[in-house]
């Protein structure tokens, strides 16, 4: 619902997800971000042009990690190939100044990680930065995992990682019998 609620408003809502089997560096934070080129892509001719133009005030002069980091994204906005490497931690420090950028040109972002217990380390380096980003800039980082005993290493390994970026930590437990007959039966 919150993200229902927070699209209708006209705010951005990226979605990744972690997976045990992918380690790739920033997988969860490219498909959250080629999500969005997808939509932006579909969308009718004047909303595509506004989008890409807030795009690419996101991204500034310093495109160089785009076209690695998501090469979809580069080639919706323009940005050329880049044929110059950048540093471990440029890199870390351009995704995360995109996101926080992107923010705070399109209002209120919410950056929604499932199955954090599984993110990349690339991508908590980014949270990680982000979290000092946000400071100044209206994103919610929602991540979330499984904690169950066989990923409690994981996810105690990732709540280490961020420490105090973790402001608000729920834990949910398990549903009962009746309200997993009431989903079934809203299906």
């Amino acid at each position: 619902e919150l993200l229902t609620t927070v699209h209708a408003r006209g705010n951005l809502v990226l979605e990744g997800r972690g997976s045990p089997d992918d380690a790739t560096p920033f997988a969860s934070l490219r498909i959250a971000v080629e999500h969005r080129a997808d939509v932006i892509t579909a969308m009718p001719e004047a909303e595509r042009t506004a989008a890409i133009n807030r795009l690419r005030s996101a991204i500034g002069q310093d495109a160089a990690f785009l076209t690695t980091f998501s090469p979809h994204l580069a080639a919706l906005v323009g940005t050329e190939n880049s044929t110059h490497g950048e540093h471990h931690g440029q890199f870390i420090t351009g995704v995360a100044a995109f996101l926080a950028d992107l923010a705070r040109i399109g209002g209120v972002t919410v950056l929604v990680l499932d199955d954090a217990q599984w993110l990349d380390d690339a991508t908590i380096q980014v949270v990680e930065r982000l979290a000092v980003e946000m400071v100044d800039a209206p994103v919610l980082i929602l991540a979330v995992s499984r904690n169950d005993p066989l990923n409690a290493p994981a996810l105690e390994t990732l709540r280490s990682r961020l420490g105090t970026a973790i402001s608000t930590e729920l834990v949910l437990e398990p549903l009962g019998e009746h309200s997993v007959s009431q989903i079934v039966a809203d299906l």
